[in-house]
């Protein structure tokens, strides 16, 4: 049974998110990856060990957007990183991991922890979503879900 630690919400800065909205797909899940480091850095005090890490082995396709150390729960944390623009529209970003993508996640997952051997035993899943809407003036929202994959 998966347990779910309390959830994260806040509101991103209007000025950033004007900015974000006119950045290409490429440029804004760059965008979100790094605001969803920040906020794990700044707000959960976790040090980042691995961004876009992709397993060396071809038969293994994929990355994980962020790796973590939490020091303090002793805990290797990955975190799936979701941006999107007029989330309204589209469910938001934390509809965009479907069961496929959590498998594959758990594999990379695995694949880094044999790679790394990090010292810490316990290891959480999480997915930070960051949903994006267009408007006068623009708005944004962080939400972090801890062990949610």
């Amino acid at each position: 049974m998966r347990t779910h630690l309390p959830a994260c919400s806040r509101h991103l800065d209007v000025a950033a998110v004007d900015l974000a909205l006119t950045l290409s797909a490429a440029r804004l899940g760059r965008w979100g990856e790094q605001a969803a480091a920040e906020h794990l850095v700044d707000h959960d005090a976790l040090s980042i060990i691995a961004r876009n890490w992709r397993c060396p082995h071809p038969e293994r396709p994929g990355e994980l957007d962020l790796v973590a150390l939490d020091h303090r729960r002793r805990v290797v944390v990955v975190v799936e990183v979701k941006t999107r623009r007029q989330a309204g529209r589209q469910d938001g970003a934390l509809a965009a991991v479907p069961a496929r993508k959590r498998a594959q996640l758990r594999v990379l997952t695995g694949a880094f922890i044999a790679a790394h051997r990090p010292d810490y035993r316990a290891l959480r899943l999480d997915l930070i979503a960051l949903d994006l809407t267009r408007g006068a003036p623009a708005s944004g929202r962080l939400t972090h879900l801890r062990g949610a994959l």
